[in-house]
């Protein structure tokens, strides 16, 4: 009898240890929520640079950058998004990604110069997130240019307080002129 709760017990440990597995890697994937692939409703920040180690707001003060804030979704899209769910319902199909608008911020050495407006294309298979002038693997995190050139790294970082210092950037910038 206790052999059967022996193998039980080891097959539930089994199965446990092999579904945080899967469940790490996907949390290791640049832009993955917790409702599954990047949700169509969710925003997010992510800054990509050329130095390692990029942490907190000093960081954004000091360097060279681009910030980039991934929007909802558009009306239309979220639409389509609907029809996406409800085609892959069918043998075969499988929705592969979406398409959101960006806005991107461009600093050098703390300077913001550029800020630009974009749609980004945010895929499944392959694990990417493709904006017109580079391209970032969500795998390694790699920041590379249309020429395939390595820019550096990106990471996601927290977006209420990022949108908070945009503001904090733009409204301060705005007094100074």
């Amino acid at each position: 009898m206790t052999n059967k709760y022996f193998v039980l017990i080891f097959f539930m440990l089994a199965l446990n240890i092999q579904a945080q597995e899967i469940k790490n890697k996907k949390d290791e994937l640049l832009l993955y929520s917790q409702f599954g692939e990047f949700c169509t409703m969710c925003e997010a920040t992510i800054v990509c640079s050329d130095k390692p180690g990029m942490t907190g707001e000093s960081f954004l003060d000091d360097e060279s950058y681009a910030l980039i804030h991934l929007e909802t979704r558009t009306f239309w899209s979220q639409i389509s998004t609907i029809w996406e769910f409800f085609v892959r319902n069918f043998e075969g199909y499988e929705v592969k990604g979406h398409s959101r608008p960006v806005i991107i911020y461009y600093s050098q050495d703390g300077k913001w110069s550029d800020i630009e407006v974009a749609d980004a294309r945010i895929s499944v298979d392959p694990n990417l997130i493709q904006i017109k002038q580079f391209v970032i693997d969500r795998v390694s995190r790699e920041w590379i240019s249309q020429n395939d050139q390595s820019l550096g790294t990106c990471k996601r970082v927290p977006l209420w307080k990022t949108l908070e210092y945009i503001d904090q950037r733009i409204s301060k910038s705005n007094d100074n002129e």
